[in-house]
């Protein structure tokens, strides 16, 4: 890869403004786990030029995937043609320059570049055995594996490169009745993923119940595993992106000074963990990785920038590009009121309802934040303090457990009571931003019950 993002940058460069040019060299393997065990093995290589310029405050972003120079000049030749139908940014105010210095070798680990099968389904097989162990009849999932070369060249002066690995593995156990678990764990080097803990979260539930029971409409404390809670927080870092502000796709709009949550909580986006799927040395201008507040007890203190809309709104740039759009990185949630394990926040629950895991998560009102979302595997009815009987309100060949919760995403930060257990990097199925986040209750939260 090395030098095609300086030979791109050459032929373009002299006809914009502003030029920035990111070449990556993606590897992708995809290990299926089906029945308990490796059923096939499927990888795939590519490399991709994302290409971002203005002319004339005349913004736009572009891709190619062929490097030989006739390709290049052709796409030099497009771009100039196509200039001439773009309209104005007049809110366009340009891209980072200046040199910078970048943390090296965070999100990367040579032992996962070089990791070899016999390694991999080792850990896999620990995995399985982990939830067979724990009650599971069937295990199904995948196993990911990703690596990353990339360079960058602005016409701002910015030259850098880096290197990056990661690995996620999913799993969704089958209890012999209707129960069912998943779990993703994810890192960015080979040893940090704990395969067996992958396995024993995924089957974790399966037994936490002998009797079903139907639940009524009503609203319930939910306590929320970090698979379900973390889908639903990773909005709270789309919306604090000025793209989504400025588009009418934030709840938070309008609202900086102003209580958002509850006190007790405080939202950050931080793109220099370690371990964080979303973490990068730079962002898609070239400006080094950091962390932001975005909602520091209770208040949105922050959105969050690329360099130009900064310069718009007379603030810097939270290191945050995505040039057209700011994008968030990893998200962490904190709450004060921390119990040391989860059993203990359990416990604290009078009347409540325990979800696991989400999906069809869907929006009535970006602006309001209003949302619903319906429980994919199994929920728990809590009482006094005990997990007492698995949610059933649909007949046992069916699909789901029958309940819709509907909340608001302020509503749902204000009413956050509490956090419980252990931290963990929750990644949802579809990939939304990475959450850093333990189990949470969330009070007075309606859930209507289906009635067949």
């Amino acid at each position: 890869m090395s030098g095609e993002a300086r030979k791109i940058f050459n032929i373009l460069k002299s006809e914009v403004d502003d030029l920035v040019v990111n070449v990556s060299e993606g590897y992708t393997t995809f290990v299926k786990i089906y029945e308990g065990r490796s059923e096939s093995v499927t990888g795939s290589r590519d490399m991709i030029a994302s290409i971002f310029l203005a002319k004339d405050k005349k913004v736009m972003a572009t891709y190619l995937n062929d490097f030989r120079e006739r390709s290049i000049e052709a796409k030099a030749k497009e771009i100039s043609s196509m200039l001439h139908y773009v309209e104005k940014k007049e809110d366009y105010y340009g891209i980072a320059s200046g040199k910078f210095k970048y943390a090296k070798g965070r999100n990367f680990d040579r032992k996962l570049w070089d990791a070899d099968a016999g390694r991999i389904n080792d850990g896999i097989d620990s995995a399985i055995a982990a939830a067979s162990g724990n009650g599971a009849a069937k295990v199904h999932g995948m196993l990911s594996i990703y690596k990353a070369k990339e360079e960058i060249i602005t016409s701002g002066g910015i030259e850098a490169e880096d290197k990056s690995t990661a690995i996620k593995l999913s799993l969704r156990a089958f209890g012999d009745r209707s129960l069912t678990g998943q779990a993703i764990r994810a890192s960015r080097s080979l040893n940090r993923l704990d395969f067996r803990k992958t396995g024993e979260e995924a089957s974790a539930f399966l037994n936490a119940a002998r009797e079903e029971s139907r639940l009524e409409d009503g609203e319930y404390e939910i306590l929320y595993m970090p698979l379900a809670a973390g889908e639903l927080i990773a909005g709270v870092g789309d919306s604090a992106s000025i793209g989504s502000v400025e588009s009418g796709f934030s709840f938070l709009a309008g609202k900086k000074g102003k209580l958002v949550a509850s006190k007790q909580v405080s939202v950050l986006d931080d793109a220099t963990i370690e371990e964080g799927l979303g973490s990068y040395s730079f962002d898609e201008e070239g400006v080094p990785s950091r962390k932001t507040a975005i909602i520091e007890n209770g208040v949105l203190k922050s959105y969050l920038h690329n360099t130009s809309t900064a310069r718009k709104y007379k603030t810097k740039t939270t290191g945050s590009a995505g040039l057209l759009d700011p994008q968030p990185s990893n998200i962490v949630l904190k709450h004060k009121k921390s119990y040391a394990s989860f059993d203990k926040l359990v416990a604290s629950i009078d009347r409540g309802v325990l979800i696991t895991n989400t999906w069809y998560t869907r929006f009535k009102n970006y602006q309001t934040g209003e949302f619903s979302t319906v429980p994919r595997d199994s929920a728990f009815i809590i009482k006094r303090g005990s997990i007492e009987k698995a949610i059933k309100n649909m007949g046992k060949e069916s699909i789901g457990i029958g309940i819709r919760i509907s909340d608001s995403m302020e509503g749902m930060l204000k009413r956050m009571r509490a956090e419980g257990g252990e931290t963990v990097q929750a990644v949802g199925w579809d990939d939304p931003s990475p959450v850093f986040i333990k189990p949470i209750a969330v009070e007075k939260v309606r859930i209507t019950a289906a009635s067949w």
